[in-house]
């Protein structure tokens, strides 16, 4: 998107990724783990958004997040997250400085199929990246929270219209993680995200121009630009 900041829209998901600095592990033991994952817990409480998946690696943090009620909302989680783990982080380690890669990484998610896409891309990733041989054995993905319905995490209305039951939603959410992730929409989200673009169809940027009334340049892979009236 061309630069008027970074695009954020209460009621839609976002994915969000925070890195180490300079690829260095921003986790090392699992007190670090579990004590951002109560902090994150606290914070979306305090700051009005939903946490819809998450998933943290030793040197990455990967989100899919939805303000509810303004865009200020993400952007308070996200200051507030990264200052208090920073603290916590620096007291336990005997370190000063931000660990933390520059500003986080955002895109906008096209609710339906591609945010069902993204929470599959999220808690597979530990998997993907070698990291663990199944999403049940690593134990800071949201996959786990997720089935033991823990409070940090909260389910959008894409994953509770799976089912009407809540064992027959997580059944066929199993079944949705284990036809693995296609290597295009992997594609597709990396480089979106990495760009800072939306992540959806091409119908989904028509949807957000009419909606904000701003153009969106960028229209990723396989979208032709329109084409210029002729005087």
């Amino acid at each position: 998107m061309s630069g008027k900041g970074r695009l954020v829209l209460p009621g839609y998901s976002h994915y969000v990724q925070m890195r180490g600095h300079n690829g260095e592990a921003i986790f090392h033991t699992a007190w670090d783990y579990r004590r951002f994952l109560t902090l994150m817990g606290e914070a979306r409480i305090r700051h009005h958004v939903d946490v819809q998946a998450w998933c943290l690696l030793p040197n990455e943090v990967h989100l899919l997040v939805s303000p509810r009620h303004s865009k200020k909302n993400l952007t308070a989680l996200m200051r507030h997250l990264g200052m208090i783990y920073t603290r916590a982080y620096n007291s336990s380690h005997g370190r000063t400085g931000s660990p933390w890669q520059g500003p986080y990484r955002s895109s906008l998610v096209q609710n339906g199929h591609w945010r069902l896409a993204c929470l599959r891309y999220i808690e597979t990733l530990p998997v993907r990246l070698g990291l663990s041989g199944s999403v049940k054995l690593h134990p800071w993905i949201s996959w786990r929270a997720r089935l033991a319905h823990e409070w940090y995490v909260d389910h959008d209305t894409d994953y509770l219209e799976l089912a009407d039951t809540d064992a027959e939603r997580r059944e066929r959410y199993r079944g949705f993680l284990a036809m693995g992730v296609d290597p295009k929409e992997a594609e597709l989200i990396e480089t979106q995200l990495r760009r800072g673009q939306l992540i959806g169809n091409p119908g989904f940027v028509d949807e957000i121009e009419a909606l904000t009334g701003r153009r969106i340049e960028s229209r990723g892979p396989g979208r032709p630009p329109k084409k210029k009236k002729k005087k």
